[in-house]
């Protein structure tokens, strides 16, 4: 099997304690195995600050998903929080907080929420090409 399928995924329900690192890493070995090694610390910090608002932002389960499509590599996380979609704010003063977002539209080819019943995923894209 020489040729890749034209979709590959990766799906990983999240440890809360190690969620942060554990989401980079993840992105960072999906790069590496897929050849797309020149996206993967873009992939690996997008990744790590939507797991982290997840966790942040809800009690529940947190699971994420790595697609690679075409010329397009997606992390998608997804939460039980249901809530108006995320955007992007302001940093606090005096605190490291509020910069998730910020890192994710600076980095992301683009980005954006999906609303379900049970919750959201909040997902973010690169190109590969």
């Amino acid at each position: 099997m020489d040729d890749r399928p034209e979709v590959v995924r990766r799906h990983f329900n999240l440890l809360r304690a190690v969620s942060g690192r554990f989401a980079r890493y993840a992105a960072d070995a999906a790069c590496h195995d897929w050849h797309i090694s020149h996206v993967a610390s873009d992939l690996a910090l997008i990744a790590d600050e939507l797991v982290i608002n997840a966790v942040e932002h809800t009690d529940g389960a947190v699971r994420m998903i790595i697609t690679l499509k075409g010329a397009e590599v997606i992390v998608s996380v997804r939460d039980d929080l249901r809530c108006s979609p995320p955007r992007p704010q302001l940093s606090c003063v005096g605190r490291p907080c509020g910069r998730g977002l910020q890192v994710v539209t600076a980095l992301a080819t683009r980005w954006g929420v999906t609303a379900h019943e049970d919750g959201k995923t909040v997902w973010a894209s690169l190109s590969t090409g």
